[in-house]
Formats: structure tokens, C-alpha cells, sequence
């Protein structure tokens, strides 16, 4: 089984009066062939939740997405498959906040932490998949990025094709500052306030929400 073939899966909004929408939507470029599914995620408090932030590997056999965080229960990377239920990545300490991203070769989750300080790291997803590894066991990995940056909380990240670049939102100023960082040399520079960055596939082009939409 797979999940539908489409160019852009994203996650619904509740009806008024209604706390949370189960639903993700999937739908391609040209706004052909929508379409929904309905999908729990778990949370930390072992309460089915709504899927935010969702993500499809490129042969549509799995679902990233990151529980909803509620009444105070952080959100946990979740996988899912179809015909399966949805199941937590892994159990660590720190929890993931803010957008998440999938590198080029869907191998790793790119997300934030949800405790000081302000941190992006790369989660293993065939670790995800095996199911239930610690931290202890290389589940993730903290990127370095130079001591002049100030990853935003929550605001997201993503790693350019080639796993040569990092985009961000930097907060050293206060304001959310689009961020390429050179993983190599590491120089940065910066593109304009904005969050929630995501490369093409080319790694040509940055698309970000800024101040007057995306």
C-alpha cells in the first residue's frame, strides 16, 4: 500500500467548535486530484492527536509528521504507514518543535528542540523505522553551527541537495533571519526576515514564509 501521489501533502484546520481535524489533504501542483486521509498521531501523553507538519518519502510508502503539541504535551516525530497505525520515531528527552524538513535522499528528519538552548538536529529515520531506539543509539545528530547564529525556536531548518548547505532562521538579531549556512567553510549569509525555509530539490531555490506570505 501506498499514500496517494501527489505534489503537496499539507495538514487541515479544524472546523469551528471542533478542537482538532484528523485529516491530511494531498493534492498536486495544478490543484488536480485532491484528495484526504484520515490519520492519528500519537503524543506524548499517549492521546491520539492531529498530524501537523507532514512529510511523504518519494515513493510514497511513509508519512513523517510530528504530533499536536496540547494542553503541554510536547510534540514527537511520528511515523506512518499505510495500513499501520502511526508510531512515535523514538522516545528522547528533548522534544521537536517548529517545521520539520526531509534531506534529499529521505534518509533524515531535519527539526528543532523544544528546550534551551536553541538547537537543529538530523534524525535517523531508518532508526524511526526500526522503531523505538534511544538517543544512546545514534537516533540523532545536533548540528554545529557557528556560535555567531541563533537557531529561532521552532522556526525550522532544512539541508540543501548534496548536504552541502543549512537553511535557517537566525535569531542573533531578535528577528527571524533567513540563513544559508556552508557546512564546510561555515559562512553564512543572510537572505531576509522570514521562517519555516525549505530548499527545491536542485538546491537552486529557498522557499520561506516571510512578512507578506511565502
Amino acid at each position: 500500500k501506498q499514500l496517494p501521489d501527489a505534489d503537496i501533502v499539507f495538514q487541515t484546520v479544524a472546523d469551528p467548535g471542533f478542537d482538532a481535524d484528523f485529516r491530511i489533504g494531498f493534492v498536486n501542483a495544478d490543484a488536480s486530484g485532491e484528495e484526504y486521509m484520515s490519520i492519528w498521531a500519537p503524543s506524548a501523553n499517549s492521546i491520539e492527536s492531529s498530524p501537523v507538519y507532514p512529510l511523504i518519502l518519494s515513493d510514497n510508502s511513509l508519512m513523517v509528521m510530528r504530533g499536536m503539541v496540547d494542553t503541554g504535551a510536547p510534540g514527537r516525530l511520528a511515523a506512518f504507514a499505510p495500513g499501520k497505525l502511526a508510531e512515535f520515531c523514538s522516545e528522547f528527552r528533548s522534544t521537536v518543535v517548529g517545521p520539520v524538513t526531509l534531506t534529499e535522499d529521505d534518509k533524515y528528519v531535519v527539526a528543532g528542540f523544544d528546550e534551551p538552548p536553541p538547537r537543529i538536529a538530523v534524525f535517523d529515520l531508518e532508526a524511526c523505522r526500526a522503531g523505538g531506539l534511544t538517543p544512546e543509539e545514534g537516533v540523532y545528530r545536533v548540528l554545529e553551527i557557528p556560535d555567531q547564529y541563533v537557531p529561532c525556536f521552532g522556526a525550522g531548518a532544512a539541508i540543501s541537495a548534496g548536504s552541502e548547505r543549512l537553511v535557517f532562521s537566525d535569531c542573533a538579531s531578535q528577528e527571524p533571519t533567513i540563513t544559508v549556512l556552508n557546512f564546510a567553510t561555515g559562512d553564512g549569509f543572510f537572505v531576509g526576515p522570514g521562517i519555516a525555509p525549505s530548499w527545491s530539490p536542485d538546491g537552486s531555490s529557498i522557499a520561506f514564509r516571510g512578512p507578506d506570505g511565502i
